[in-house]
C-alpha cells in the first residue's frame, strides 16, 4: 500500500531554489534528471516509509540521498508521509535542520 505523500512549505521552496539553481547552470537534460529522480525517490519513500536513514538531530525524521549533493529528509505520520526538506549538501552543515 502506497501513503499519501505531501510537501511542506519548506520542501518546496527547496526544490524550486534547486530548480533555479540548475536552470542557471546545468543543461534541460540535468534538470529533467534531477526532477525524475526527485520524484523516484518520493514514490520509493511512499511505498517503503522506513527506507531512509534515521536523522541524528531530530528524531522523528529519516533521509535519502539523491545523487551526491541533495538529501530529501521526510518524517512518516500515521498513513501521510511529509517531505519535510530537500537539504543541498554543498551548503553549510549546520543549516541543515533535520541532519
Amino acid at each position: 500500500m502506497a501513503f499519501e505523500v505531501v510537501f511542506t512549505e519548506e520542501a518546496l521552496e527547496d526544490y524550486f531554489k534547486i530548480l533555479n539553481y540548475l536552470k542557471s547552470n546545468w543543461t534541460n537534460r540535468e534538470i529533467e534528471n534531477f526532477q525524475t529522480e526527485v520524484m523516484d525517490i518520493v514514490e520509493l519513500i511512499s511505498l517503503f516509509p522506513e527506507f531512509g536513514k534515521k536523522s541524528i538531530k531530530v528524531e522523528y525524521a529519516r533521509s535519502i540521498m539523491i545523487k551526491p549533493y541533495y538529501k530529501v529528509y521526510y518524517e512518516q505520520i500515521k498513513d501521510t508521509i511529509f517531505i519535510l526538506s530537500i537539504f543541498d549538501t554543498r551548503q553549510n552543515p549546520e543549516q541543515n535542520l533535520y541532519q
